[in-house]
């Protein structure tokens, strides 16, 4: 029988067939959703998914003590080391915009960064919080460098005031000196003809 003779047959039931169609759907949204990179990956976080999500809205509101205690009870809570990391990330970005100078913030950032270490580092963190925290510490270090290029311009300012008057003090010095030698050598001179009188 030739292959062009054969005809399909579709012997399914109408209900089989909703099936059928349903689980194609399923394979082809999943499928679809793996090529574009996005994951489902709840299960690193279970429970912990709610908790996440209220200290990422606490933190994007500014509300950071709540945002570190959201993040803290994740860490402590967590089973998953995944779940701990994610938690780690959210406490460095808290302390980092929190941070009142640059030391404190680079302590953050190092935390920070010791938490992303590993095969995944910080993959699975919202972007969002640690360009806000990050753009807190740039802040941060702009102010110090003016405030120490303002520290450093007054410092110039007066060691160049201390030269002008070093260089008047060195000029007076000389012209006293000159003076005094001056006077010496009238008084050689007088007791010189006092000795001859």
């Amino acid at each position: 029988m030739p292959l062009l003779r054969i005809k399909y047959r579709n012997t399914a039931s109408p209900g089989r067939q909703v099936r059928l169609i349903r689980y194609h759907l399923v394979c082809l949204v999943l499928l679809g959703v793996t090529l574009t990179g996005c994951r489902f990956e709840l299960a690193p976080f279970g429970q912990n998914a709610v908790r996440l999500d209220r200290a990422e809205q606490a933190f994007l509101q500014e509300d950071y003590p709540r945002a570190r205690e959201e993040f803290t009870l994740m860490m402590e809570m967590a089973t998953h080391p995944d779940t701990r990391k994610i938690a780690g990330h959210g406490i460095a970005c808290v302390d980092m915009i929190t941070a009142e100078n640059s030391e404190t913030f680079l302590a953050a950032m190092d935390s920070f960064l010791q938490a992303s270490t590993g095969e995944k580092g910080c993959h699975d963190m919202n972007p969002q919080l640690l360009i806000r925290a990050v753009g807190h510490g740039t802040a941060l270090m702009d102010e110090e460098k003016t405030q120490i290029l303002s520290r450093v311009a007054a410092l110039s300012a007066k060691e160049k005031k201390y030269k002008k008057e070093r260089l008047k003090m060195q000029h007076l010095i000389k012209t006293l000196q000159h003076q005094i030698s001056a006077l010496e050598s009238i008084d050689q001179e007088r007791q010189e003809k006092r000795k001859t009188q």
